[in-house]
């Protein structure tokens, strides 16, 4: 195959433009880590506002998500095509689910995964499990102990998470295993703007794309039971 040495030479001309762009990272986001599949050893953080977690409700289907707020438009176009279709059995996956998210220090985990970053602060996002246990030891914690858990520089027993790889299994339980951490960097957002900023509007291009996908599963759907 025989390429324009003019294009080659725009190619390799585009690359080392791109490679000497230097790479911007807002410093106010900490990695995003995913609740692991296993096991895993680690403590949470309270934010700035005096936060320990947060819980919000989005919509996602492979890589696209968009959150869901009051009135929402992705929630009211997939119940007007529920009641029009109401034999879809694929629907329930289009609809919002609550996540949560918290700040955490993981000091260890049965996963090997790259994504998982150890030893550093991390956001936290898993489902609605996690913050329900979470909720639950703390309402039963007594108030020393919850200023020590708070307290990253006082050695404080460790949380077990346990979660199966589907999410079904999930538990969450202190140990006999203690441990410190750094302090959560200041300049970290608050868990109130991590994600979706309270306040702020969902991005309407990306809500539009998200109704055009819910179009695309019932369309697919009506060509398989014609």
């Amino acid at each position: 195959m025989s390429i324009d040495p003019e294009i080659l030479r725009q190619l390799r001309e585009t690359a080392d433009k791109n490679r000497a762009k230097a790479i911007v990272k807002d410093a106010r986001k900490a990695p995003i880590v995913y609740v692991p599949a296993g096991t895993t050893h680690l403590r949470f953080y309270m934010d700035s506002e005096n936060n320990v977690l947060r819980t919000l409700r989005r919509h996602k289907v492979r890589n696209n998500s968009v959150p869901c707020l009051d009135d929402c438009p992705v929630c009211n176009h997939l119940s007007k095509m529920e009641k029009k279709y109401p034999d879809f059995q694929g629907s329930w996956k289009l609809r919002s689910r609550e996540i949560t998210i918290v700040y955490a220090w993981i000091f260890s985990c049965s996963e090997d995964s790259k994504f998982v970053k150890i030893g550093t602060p991390v956001l936290l996002m898993g489902n609605y499990k996690l913050g329900r246990e979470l909720n639950d030891q703390i309402a039963d914690i007594d108030e020393e102990d919850f200023a020590k858990m708070l307290d990253p520089l006082s050695e404080h027993a460790l949380w077990e998470l346990k979660s199966g790889k589907d999410s079904r299994d999930f538990s969450l339980a202190p140990t006999l295993k203690t441990g410190t951490m750094d302090r959560l960097p200041e300049i970290l957002y608050p868990l109130s703007q991590c994600i979706l900023p309270e306040g702020e509007q969902p991005n309407e291009e990306e809500i539009s794309k998200f109704i055009q996908l819910i179009d695309v599963a019932y369309e697919m759907y009506l060509r398989s039971v014609a």
